[in-house]
This record gives structure tokens, sequence and C-alpha cells, in this order.
């Protein structure tokens, strides 16, 4: 219809005529005309760039189909478990963070039971309190403008970031901290001194 020197419109009414409601949109045919000015041959789908499509060939089509007559009954999970067998070594791991809910009898059954894997929570975590909360934004600031390709040079980095900085870097952010929160001027003095 394009060769012939039709419209979109033109080409959109004489489709309408022959299809009905079936008939593609306007802006479809739209689409199509631009394709077709643009050297398209062809409706059929053009041979994309990549990897091509190796799991789904006639052969393992056959195949999955001749595994299925053979034994119906066969479940996917037994033949996943049969043909990827590493999938099956994956364990659940429970993190323990000593909720009461988490550490009752009942619970600590189950658990077992399950088979689940536990990995203890520390009552109180010696690394981390709520006062060293004000270093994360420098860090975070640090850390954007840099790329690490092990974990090792990451460790280092942040290693020197904090060596880096003086003893009053501390106190200063632990001050703000302890006032943020409300405390005496008092208190202030009492957790300077402890870490001078």
């Amino acid at each position: 219809m394009l060769i012939c020197g039709n419209t979109p419109t033109q080409i959109k009414d004489e489709l309408d005529s022959v299809y009905g409601d079936s008939a593609s949109s306007f802006t479809t045919v739209k689409v199509w005309v631009a394709e077709f000015k643009c050297g398209r041959k062809s409706l059929g789908r053009d041979e994309r760039s990549g990897r091509p499509n190796t799991a789904t060939t006639d052969e393992n089509i056959a195949k999955v189909h001749q595994i299925v007559l053979d034994d119906y009954r066969i479940k996917p999970r037994e033949e996943l478990a049969e043909k990827r067998p590493h999938l099956q070594k994956k364990k659940i791991l429970f993190h323990q963070d000593n909720a009461p809910s988490h550490t009752s009898a009942v619970a600590m059954a189950e658990i077992h039971e399950l088979r689940f894997e536990m990995l203890d929570h520390p009552l109180y975590s010696p690394y981390l309190a709520p006062s060293d909360f004000f270093l994360f934004p420098h860090l975070k600031f640090a850390l954007g403008r840099q790329g690490f390709s092990p974990n090792k040079e990451a460790i280092t980095f942040e290693n020197n970031y904090f060596a880096e900085k003086k003893a009053e870097y501390y106190l200063d952010g632990l001050q703000r901290r302890v006032t943020e929160m409300g405390a005496s001027p008092r208190e202030v003095c009492r957790v300077t001194r402890r870490l001078c």
C-alpha cells in the first residue's frame, strides 16, 4: 500500500474496510509506514543482537517430552534435584536476635526440627553503639567517591580513613551526639573524661 503512494490515513481506511474492528490502530499504522520508509522489507521479526537462545531447541523440547512420557508421575523437584544438586545444598539461616518469642522453648524446638542453621546475635555489640552513628555521614561521603574491586581495598581504605582522624574529631562528634540525646552538661563531661 505504501508502494502505491498511499498515506497512513488511506492505509488505515483500507485496513478498516478489510479487517473491521480487528484492524491495527492508526498509531501502529504510522509506525509501520515510518519503518518501511526507512528501508524495512517485511513485517517479520528481524534478527536481534546477542547470544542466541540455546535452551529451547527442538532437541531439548523432545528430550523433556520423552521424560514426561516415560514417567509421567515424576515430580519437577525430583528432576531438579537430579540435574542441579548444588541447589539442594542451600541452607536456611536464622538470625537469632534474642527476642523472647525467638528464644522460647517452642520456637527453638521448631527451629531445630526444621534444621535451620542458627546465627547467634550478641546481646550487646561492642563494635557499634548509638554514639558511633555520627561517623557514618562522613564515611559515606568519602566512600562515595571511591571504587574498590576486592574487599581488602575497602577495609584498608576504611582503616586509613579512621586512623587519619584526630582525637578532637571523635570527641566533638560524641559531645554533639550526647547533647542531641538530651544529656546534661555534666553527663557530657563524664563521657568526654571517660574517653580521654
